[in-house]
């Protein structure tokens, strides 16, 4: 596969407005120019829309999105959201969570990104796995 068709194939992944913070908040600061432009990227597809800012009562001020209703925080950080991550996007969320999972350092606060991002797609995976296998053996 050519390094221009993994930046374009693109899967989606349902996360919460505390998870898209929270991701945004792994992702590194240094590396090289292309880790980097894929960083900027992927914190411009996590950040809230205006539409969903609007939906969700999120107003702007100098740093970034906050609730209206401060009293309301919680559960707008709850609200769910599809978001569209490139193949390079995804590789590095997940390096960067099963690098902090390796360190000991992955916080309680991250296991909802981790099983959504890491532990789900391997499930999926093995199950394409094995109904390929079951395909195969009922041919055979």
């Amino acid at each position: 596969m050519k390094s221009g068709s993994r930046e374009l194939a693109e899967r989606a992944v349902e996360l919460t407005v505390g998870e898209r913070y929270a991701l945004a908040n792994l992702l590194p600061n240094d590396g090289n120019f292309v880790q980097l432009t894929v960083v900027k990227n992927m914190r411009t597809r996590l950040e809230l829309t205006v539409d969903e800012a609007e939906r969700w009562g999120f107003e702007r001020d100098a740093g970034g999105w906050k609730p209206k209703n401060p009293e309301e925080a919680p559960d707008l950080l709850e609200r769910v959201a599809d978001v569209a991550l490139t193949e390079r996007m995804w590789d590095l969320a997940t390096e960067t969570l099963r690098k902090l999972d390796g360190d000991g350092r992955l916080h309680i606060t991250q296991l909802g990104l981790y099983e959504k991002l890491v532990i789900a797609p391997e499930r999926e995976e093995q199950t394409e796995v094995l109904r390929e296998a079951e395909q195969l053996a009922r041919r055979a």
